[in-house]
Parts: C-alpha cells; structure tokens; sequence
C-alpha cells in the first residue's frame, strides 16, 4: 500500500503505464484537461479496453463539470471502450489490469489531477483489489450504459448549451436564449431517459437488479426505505410527477408501481421475501 499526495497526476500516469489489458475508471467529473494529462500514457496500447463509470446528469453536462468530448477523447485508441453513467456517483478509483487500484479524491479533471489538493493509495494488495473490481462491475451494472453514438450526440448538444450559456445578450433577448437552453436541456434529458429503454434493459429489469443490490448492502429494508434508496439511484426513471392512472383513477406515483412489481417478481422465483404488513414490511434477501 501506497500513499498518494497532490499532484495526483504524477502517481496516475506511472499507473497507466503498467496497464496492458484494461483500465477501470470512476470519476463522476471529467474534463479534456484531465484526459489530455493522462492520454499519452496509455495512447499507443491498442489492445486496451478501457470502461468508464461517470455521471452524465443534465446538471452535470449544462455545468460543463462533465464533458462527454472529453471523455470521447479518452475512448480513442482502445479495443474496447464502455461508458456508463450513474447519478450519485462520488466514487473517483483508478483500477489498473484487475490487480492495481488507486482510491483517491481526483476527479479526472485539471483540478483534480494538478491543482487541487488531494489525497489517495494505491492497493495491491490481490483480495482488496478484486473486492473493488467486483463494486465498481456491481455499480455499472445499475448505471446507465451509454454507446460512443450516443455520446457523440450528447457533446453536440453540449455545444449548443454552452454557446446559449457563454452569449452575451441584451436584456431583450435573455428571455428567447433562456427558453432555448430549456429545450435543448430537455432534448438532452429525454435522449439519456430513451437509451435507458433502448439499452436492452427493461424498467422491471432495472428496478430487479437495483432491489438485489440494496439488500445485499443493507440486509433489511422497509418499503418506505427500500423506495427512497431505488430513487436516489434512478431519480431519472423515478419520476415523482407521473401517476399510474387507471379508468380515470389515480393510484399513486407509477415508479414505485413498478418497483413493487418488481419486488412481487424477485419473491415469486425465490430470491427476496418479506415479513410484516403495510408500513412495516420488510424486505431481505432469500437464502
């Protein structure tokens, strides 16, 4: 075990050259500096695979703290390259060839790498090293996967942005410019919540496998609290203002219908159960 002081940059890089087959990086910040201070290193192995957990929320692309050109740029070169985002992701790990970890508080940024004053290790040590390979494989498992088309998209619609966002206007013209930027954040919005659907995953799926990985972290959880840890994961498919709605009837907020349902599946194949009634249901994992 190693310690890492600032800049974090140089330790990484030394990292990156030991890669030969593939690099695991979690960092929900992202930015072309950061990339650019970290390519060379690995630019010239083109028998790398490279996956990539971030967090492309609508917040965190219109702030420009994320930037998918970036993280494009960092995709080039690989044999293989998978990009995921998860919301809530404050996880920053560097993971080389399943046998390398840095754990450290630099996002892949400037600032994170260079300027700021951060701290890390890095573990060898082979257990650890596989426990934080299985976490980070079980974190993009309920993250949203994102293909390199898709995120060509998305870096133009950031360029759109963030020209509405950098133009000087008149006063006159800030109300069209701020209804522009609103329709291009929602464009974006719905382009990250349609590839949910195309993905291959369905909402029952997502919500399945969510469920699983909450028990086995927490043991036990109440309803109530089983649906508030789902939608800190999901708040993009959690949406609090769609009601299921039948003949006319409201019956509550849709997402967590389908979160129930997805509970009924998981008990009905014998992987979780449940004790109580109402409120005071509590769900576990089955043995």
């Amino acid at each position: 075990m190693e310690l890492v002081k600032s800049p974090v940059e140089t330790a990484l890089q030394a990292l990156l050259k030991k890669a030969t087959r593939e690099i695991l990086i979690a960092s929900p910040y992202i930015n072309i500096e950061g990339v650019k201070s970290i390519k060379n290193e690995v630019q010239s192995k083109g028998e790398l695979k490279i996956s990539i957990l971030t967090n492309l929320s609508v917040q965190n692309i219109t702030s420009n703290v994320t930037q998918p050109k970036a993280i494009l740029k960092l995709c080039e070169g690989f044999k293989e390259a998978m990009v995921s985002s998860l919301h809530r992701l404050h996880a920053k790990i560097y993971l080389i060839d399943g046998q390398i970890s840095l754990i450290t508080s630099a996002n892949l940024t400037q600032g994170g790498l260079k300027d700021n004053y951060e701290y890390g290790v890095v573990i060898e040590e082979e257990a650890m090293v596989q426990q934080i390979k299985t976490d980070l494989i079980a974190y993009r498992r309920l993250a949203n996967q994102i293909s390199l088309e898709l995120l060509e998209e998305i870096a133009d619609e950031n360029e759109t942005i963030q020209a509405l966002k950098n133009k000087h206007l008149k006063a006159v013209e800030k109300q069209a410019s701020a209804k522009a930027l609103k329709r291009v954040e929602q464009r974006l919005n719905e382009k990250l919540l349609s590839n949910r659907v195309r993905s291959g995953q369905t909402t029952n799926e997502i919500f399945s496998e969510t469920i699983l990985y909450l028990l086995q972290k927490h043991k036990n959880l109440t309803t109530r609290e089983l649906n508030r840890l789902v939608q800190e994961i999901h708040p993009d498919i959690c949406d609090d203002t769609i009601d299921r709605v039948i003949n006319g009837q409201r019956f509550g907020k849709l997402w967590k219908h389908q979160v129930r349902n997805a509970q009924r599946v998981l008990k009905s194949i014998g992987k979780i159960d449940n004790v109580g009634k109402g409120r005071k249901t509590v769900w576990f994992l089955k043995n």
